[in-house]
């Protein structure tokens, strides 16, 4: 009987250390997922270049708060309204208010260096999102990566193909550009008119818009009174180029009207995919945008990162319209 009773006693306490067993291993496993779910957030100073002004700016920052959704981030909006002065107070403002990381789609390279370098110094380390280039010799100390589809350079390059494999020599072409004296609106026009001048295709004239649309309008009419044969537009973005498109049309020129552009957006893709546009350079903004953020964050926890991060221009013309998606 004895035997029985101590038999059944150990029995018992086996059952009961068992159970407190699996208690701990349940209550180590909460405590494990506590500490997943409560991994770092790391405040993002989006500081653009005019979200109330361009579509750029305004779809990427879109893109980062949908990655708040992916990433352990919090994006905060900074935008200067196409004043560079006040982006780099901006940068500052990012600063003070505590951001871990600064991510800057420049107006102008030279105007935000100073700030960028100082953010830089502060321990806040600075990503380019654009296709503005800050300068190799500014890696490291004024900007950790720039990520986008390469400067503008790479985009005048494939609109300088264009031109050159469309227009006979003789041909007289116009441009509208973006800012004037900016390094976007400089590098987006420096292999095209290079190019052009080479396979004598005269360049009439290149006037600044400040990125409005309606101003592309009213250019683009007024080189339709000045000039009575304009072979082909190069506009500086997609969104211009609908200007263009409806002056040519309005004054009977559209047809015949070589016309390519830059940036990709719906605008852009709709144009080339009616066949009023011959192309435009597209960035695949979706795919940088996320680039960028997971740079940042292997920046921010000690991994080495590239200098330069490029997902390149993709040229769009009707043959492979279908096969992308703009922004």
């Amino acid at each position: 009987m004895l035997k029985k009773f101590t038999a059944a006693l150990l029995s018992l306490l086996t059952l009961s250390l068992a159970a407190c067993g699996d208690q701990q291993g349940s209550q180590g496993n909460a405590s494990d997922s506590a500490d997943s779910s409560t991994e770092k957030t790391y405040k993002i100073g989006f500081v653009a270049n005019g979200a109330t002004l361009w579509e750029y700016p305004k779809s990427s920052i879109n893109f980062y708060m949908e990655l708040q959704e992916k990433y352990p981030i919090e994006v905060v909006v900074f935008d200067a309204q196409g004043d560079a002065g006040k982006q780099s107070t901006l940068v500052g403002d990012a600063i003070a208010q505590g951001c871990d990381a600064i991510t800057i789609i420049p107006i102008d390279n030279k105007s935000v260096i100073p700030a960028c370098t100082e953010a830089m110094n502060a321990g806040v380390p600075v990503f380019n999102l654009g296709s503005v280039d800050m300068g190799e010799e500014n890696a490291g100390k004024s900007f950790v990566s720039m990520i986008g589809a390469g400067s503008g350079l790479a985009a005048s390059e494939i609109i300088g193909e264009a031109f050159v494999e469309h227009l006979e020599p003789g041909s007289k072409v116009v441009s509208i550009i973006g800012v004037a004296g900016t390094s976007e609106t400089e590098q987006r026009n420096e292999v095209w008119q290079k190019m052009c001048e080479e396979h004598d295709i005269e360049i009439l004239d290149v006037q600044s818009t400040d990125w409005d649309a309606s101003k592309a309008l009213q250019i683009m009419q007024n080189y339709l009174v000045q000039y009575p044969q304009i072979d082909g537009v190069f506009c500086q973005w997609d969104d211009g180029m609908v200007s263009v498109a409806k002056a040519l049309e309005a004054a009977g020129r559209l047809e015949g009207t070589f016309l390519a552009s830059i940036d990709g957006n719906k605008n852009g893709f709709d144009l080339v995919r009616d066949g009023t546009m011959y192309c435009t350079a597209a960035q695949n903004q979706k795919e940088i945008c996320e680039k960028a953020v997971t740079t940042t964050l292997d920046y921010l926890a000690g991994n080495e990162v590239e200098p330069y991060i490029t997902i390149p221009y993709i040229k769009i013309t009707k043959e492979n319209v279908d096969e992308y998606s703009p922004w």
